[in-house]
Formats: C-alpha cells, sequence, structure tokens
C-alpha cells in the first residue's frame, strides 16, 4: 500500500465521518478502487494512522475507525 492508499483510507473516513468505518468497509471499498489489498497490509497501515493520531478507532461490538477530532473543530 503506498501514500495514495493511505491518503484514500483518509478519504474514506471522510466520507464516513458521522459513523465510522468498519475494517471491512475500508477494505471493501479499498479493493474496489486499487484491487485485492493485503490484509495484513491495511491493518499495519491503519495503525499507522492512528499511532500519528490521524484515525481513532472506536470499541464498539466490531471495532470502528473515524478521522481523529481536534479540540474544538467540529
Amino acid at each position: 500500500m503506498n501514500v495514495n492508499q493511505k491518503v484514500e483510507i483518509m478519504r474514506i473516513l471522510f466520507d464516513c465521518e458521522k459513523t465510522g468505518a468498519a475494517w471491512s468497509y475500508i477494505k471493501a471499498q479499498l479493493e474496489h478502487k486499487y484491487g485485492e489489498v493485503n490484509p495484513n497490509t491495511l491493518t499495519f497501515n491503519l495503525y499507522q494512522l492512528l499511532s500519528i493520531g490521524l484515525i481513532e478507532k472506536i470499541q464498539l461490538p466490531d471495532p470502528m475507525f473515524t478521522l481523529k477530532r481536534r479540540d474544538g473543530h467540529e
């Protein structure tokens, strides 16, 4: 997965801003645009985005990912 695909993950999460997006939804959207996506690579890239604070993981029955909100910005 390259930088363009990481940007695409951010775009997917922006489009799902109100609800967040499940890992499986993100994978399906990437595969629609780029073809087969290695699930380990997707997980690695999601955790990279988590570690630098661009996204957050919401624990529901199934984990959801969303863009991380900055203080005072809704």
